[in-house]
């Protein structure tokens, strides 16, 4: 079964996608706009995401936690996550925070389609990406 579309709304691809300028991202062919910038309170949530995902990672030579990257999904659907933990080119989890409400949505991938896994908002999380595990305090991310 295939991904529904808004009637009237021009389809659009990563290669759409490379040629637009301004932040936007096409998510099932339909673009949309990354505006207003991100508040303060959200990037220090997402510097401090990237500081322990860095230190979590450091002994694990096959996982990769680069900065905001655009991040094809499929042909019509690019994101731009603030965060991005990936091993050997396979993300196993997504996940979604709110900085407003300190609460994190946990999604994990099941049959090629990430399912909601848990809510959390101060506890410990253990990821599995494979070969290696990683635990994350997720109170640690509201500072």
């Amino acid at each position: 079964m295939g991904t529904p579309r808004l009637e009237g709304l021009p389809h659009h691809t990563w290669d759409d996608h490379q040629l637009r300028e301004g932040r936007w991202e096409p998510i099932h062919g339909t673009p949309y706009a990354m505006t207003p910038t991100p508040s303060i309170r959200h990037q220090q949530m997402s510097q401090n995401i990237a500081t322990l995902l860095q230190q979590a990672l450091a002994e694990c030579d096959a996982c990769r936690a680069p900065p905001p990257v655009d991040w094809e999904i499929g042909e019509d659907t690019v994101v731009q996550p603030d965060n991005l933990f990936h091993e050997k080119e396979r993300m196993r989890h997504c996940v979604l925070a709110d900085p407003e409400q300190e609460a994190a949505k946990v999604h994990r991938l099941h049959e090629g389609r990430f399912i909601k896994w848990i809510d959390v908002t101060t506890e410990h999380c253990k990821f599995n990406p494979g070969s290696s595990a990683l635990t994350f305090d997720l109170s640690r991310i509201w500072a």
